[in-house]
């Protein structure tokens, strides 16, 4: 299956694309997000957690590994892992976030090549990049990978 290619050129861009594909979220999806640092990770997943209505302050979850966020009346809570200072997928494991991944909450995982081992077969991948096209810096090339099968890849964002 062939990745979407989306272009944003602003940071609010990127957001709203997070928006738009909050839209076809369900209960215990998986987002794998991967990228350089400043790519814009944390800003998509903003957009998402606020898309679906999660509450609290958006916080980079790095040195905590996991912020939660409940749904209070939102579409769905939301959990926001950064793998970036784990080992791998043992430790992944090791720590239980497998369990919570396959929960009630939709999942993001930036820094997901660490942990590519532990991702559930229907995880969802976004890769965030600078555009190697543009002088702009807030120009990103961002793909969209949903899983085999799933009839969400045909949708247009």
């Amino acid at each position: 299956m062939q990745p979407t290619l989306l272009i944003t050129k602003s940071p609010e861009e990127t957001k709203t694309l997070a928006f738009e594909i909050a839209r076809v979220l369900h209960a215990g999806d998986c987002l794998a997000l991967y990228g350089d640092l400043g790519s814009g990770k944390t800003v998509f997943a903003s957009g998402l957690k606020e898309a679906l209505g999660a509450e609290g302050e958006m916080q980079s979850p790095t040195f905590t590994l996991l912020r939660s966020y409940d749904k209070n009346g939102g579409t769905y809570g939301f959990y926001h892992f950064d793998a970036y200072r784990l080992g791998g997928a043992d430790e992944w494991f090791d720590l239980g976030f497998d369990d919570l991944v396959e929960g009630d909450h939709v999942s993001l995982i930036e820094w997901a090549d660490i942990v590519e081992d532990a991702l559930p077969e229907r995880t969802i991948r976004v890769k965030i990049e600078r555009s190697i096209e543009s002088d702009d810096d807030n120009v990103r090339s961002i793909e969209l990978l949903f899983p085999k099968g799933d009839p969400r890849a045909d949708l247009e964002f």
